[in-house]
């Protein structure tokens, strides 16, 4: 799993020719790297392809800061990102490992990067990578955390999403919920895609599930503990 993450590139392997148009989620890279990226040409056909891995970031940020003419700033992004992942890892693996239902919206299997972080946090995807979100399956899978970050909504909207849930008796017999490890997140910056945000949502995984280990200062801001 970690594979992906761990794999060691030299600087020059990092610095490599960049295509002619670009994605919005390469706009956020070129903002977090300090650069103008009034040169980037956006496709009209939307992304180029489909970011499934962390590895795919990493291609993203190349990419980028090669066309932006700055490919020491790729370089260094993808070093601290790393940094911050891999520390978080270690820490983490003393952690009892949870399982966790993400409940995200949209129907798709569980991306590979989405499981990345997950093992970073000493976690395992409680619904095998399904697609299913349904009420009948989670009573299934039974987690031991449910995380509720519907791509797009902020706090308040992503809470929302949990009403109609609220009152039903198979949400209340699950154990994640009589155990109070119900987490809704912000899910305009977090697990929407593998971007340049994604240190900071394995942060908040981190933080929402380990919270006697991690404190990032995310509670609040970007995720809350369902108190209902």
């Amino acid at each position: 799993m970690r594979a992906p993450l761990l794999a060691r590139e030299t600087p020059e392997a990092l610095l490599t020719p960049s295509p002619a148009t670009f994605s919005l989620p390469d706009l956020e890279i070129a903002r977090v790297l300090g650069a103008d990226s009034s040169c980037l040409r956006l496709s009209r056909r939307g992304p180029r392809e489909q970011a499934e891995s962390t590895a795919d970031l990493w291609r993203a940020v190349r990419r980028v800061a090669d066309a932006l003419g700055v490919p020491e700033r790729g370089v260094q992004f993808i070093t601290r990102c790393r940094h911050r992942l891999l520390a978080i890892s270690g820490r983490a693996a003393s952690r009892p490992r949870r399982r966790v239902a993400l409940l995200l919206g949209g129907g798709a299997p569980l991306p590979a990067w989405r499981a990345e972080l997950l093992d970073f946090a000493a976690a395992d995807d409680a619904l095998a990578g399904g697609p299913s979100v349904s009420l009948a399956t989670l009573a299934v899978a039974d987690p031991d955390a449910i995380v509720i970050a519907p791509s797009g909504a902020d706090l308040a909207r992503a809470r929302d999403s949990l009403v109609a849930r609220a009152d039903s008796r198979l949400w209340r017999a699950l154990r994640a919920v009589r155990e109070g490890h119900v987490f809704f997140a912000d899910g305009r910056t977090s697990f929407a895609r593998p971007d340049a945000h994604v240190a900071e949502t394995l942060e908040v995984l981190a933080e929402a599930l380990h919270p006697d280990a991690f404190r990032f200062g995310h509670r609040g801001r970007l995720w809350q503990l369902w108190d209902a």
